[in-house]
C-alpha cells in the first residue's frame, strides 16, 4: 500500500508543479498587462493634454486677430478697404496664422 501511495505522490508531483507554474505565469501576463494598459493611458491623456493646449493656444492667438480687428474699428469712425488691408498685411497671417482662410469685413451700404 506503501508503494502504491508513493507512487502516486510521485507522479502527482509534476502535474501539481505545472499547474503552479502555469498559474503564476497567468498572474504575472495579467499584471503585466496591466501595467501596459495603465501605461497607454498615462500615455493618451498626456497627449491629449498637450493636443488640447495646442489648440487652445493656436484659437486664442486668433482671438486675438478679432481683438485687434475689433480695435481698428474703434480707434477710427471710419475704416477704409485700404487701411483694413494695411492692417491685415502688418500682421503676416500666412506666416503668423496658418490656419486662418480670410479676414476680412463688410462695409455698411447706406439705402437709397
Amino acid at each position: 500500500m506503501r508503494f502504491v501511495f508513493r507512487t502516486l505522490t510521485l507522479c502527482g508531483a509534476p502535474q501539481v508543479v505545472l499547474a503552479l507554474s502555469l498559474f503564476a505565469t497567468a498572474v504575472v501576463c495579467q499584471q503585466a498587462w496591466q501595467f501596459q494598459k495603465d501605461a497607454r493611458e498615462v500615455r493618451f491623456r498626456a497627449d491629449a493634454a498637450i493636443l488640447r493646449n495646442a489648440v487652445v493656444e493656436r484659437l486664442l492667438h486668433y482671438a486675438q486677430v478679432l481683438q485687434g480687428v475689433h480695435g481698428l474699428f474703434a480707434a477710427s469712425e471710419t475704416v477704409t478697404g485700404s487701411e483694413f488691408r494695411a492692417y491685415v498685411g502688418s500682421l503676416d497671417p500666412a506666416t503668423s496664422y496658418p490656419g486662418m482662410r480670410a479676414l476680412g469685413y463688410i462695409e455698411k451700404v447706406d439705402r437709397k
